[in-house]
């Protein structure tokens, strides 16, 4: 069975409304399908300060590895809204950000949604 993630509520409602808006994007169907059935076994709590202290949620600054590459990065997860050009920052939306968002630290993920799929592992949340 597939590792939970760990949602707040209003992470919860965000992504089931877009979802929904996206039905009629057939050539994001697999991806969506996907992380439709990772937010229907979602671990869903109030708030961010009941998420464990080592899950990846909106905010977080995360440091993870290409596990076949060995380089590293950090970036802050946000909602697109928010998410600048900056190269620290990440939409939730973006692949990676898709691919972090409810994960913890020692997580590896595959990235999908990219020209080359990769996996990486998630190795430090501030």
């Amino acid at each position: 069975m597939a590792k939970l993630i760990h949602l707040t509520q209003e992470e919860y409602d965000y992504f089931i409304d877009l979802l929904i808006s996206c039905i009629k994007h057939e050539e994001k169907q697999e991806r969506l399908n996907s992380f439709k059935q990772e937010l229907l076994n979602a671990v869903i709590v109030d708030t961010a300060e009941d998420l464990p202290l080592d899950v990846v949620n909106i905010g977080s600054l995360v440091e993870y590895e290409d596990m076949d590459t060995g380089v590293t990065a950090r970036r802050r997860l946000l909602f697109p809204v928010d998410a600048d050009e900056e190269d620290i920052e990440v939409s939730v939306l973006a692949p990676v950000g898709m691919a972090l968002i409810g994960h913890q630290v020692g997580d590896e993920i595959a990235v999908e949604g990219l020209p080359k799929s990769k996996r990486i592992i998630i190795t430090k949340l501030d």
